[in-house]
């Protein structure tokens, strides 16, 4: 589970917590996130 936090015309980046390297902020489009993204909703206030 993560956090998106930039969404523009290079892609979408996401703030998560790692095992081994605490919270990280990565790039959606990169080849291991892209093999496991199943969805992202927009929590209803």
């Amino acid at each position: 589970m993560g956090l998106v936090t930039v969404v523009d015309e290079e892609g979408v980046d996401f703030i998560h917590a790692s095992t081994s390297l605490g919270v990280v902020e990565n790039s959606l489009e990169s080849d291991y996130y892209l093999s496991r993204f199943i969805r992202a909703v927009r929590p209803q206030l």
